[in-house]
């Protein structure tokens, strides 16, 4: 997977950021996901103004 270089904040122009998980209910199913469990997803989050400014899902296999 092609890595995500976040350089600054759209919001704040910060630059200093952490990463957040989303888990259980939280997380996101597939269109027709039917017994499947559906997979978490990861934040990058501006630690200047909390801003989510990108989300992945982890588990991407479950979209295929």
């Amino acid at each position: 997977m092609k890595e995500i270089k976040i350089e600054e904040c759209p919001y704040c122009g910060a630059k200093d950021f952490t990463t957040g998980h989303q888990y259980a209910q939280g997380c996101v199913y597939p269109e027709l996901w039917g017994l499947r469990l559906g997979s978490p997803i990861e934040h990058t989050i501006c630690k200047e103004c909390g801003s989510i400014v990108h989300s992945r899902v982890i588990k991407l296999e479950k979209f295929k």
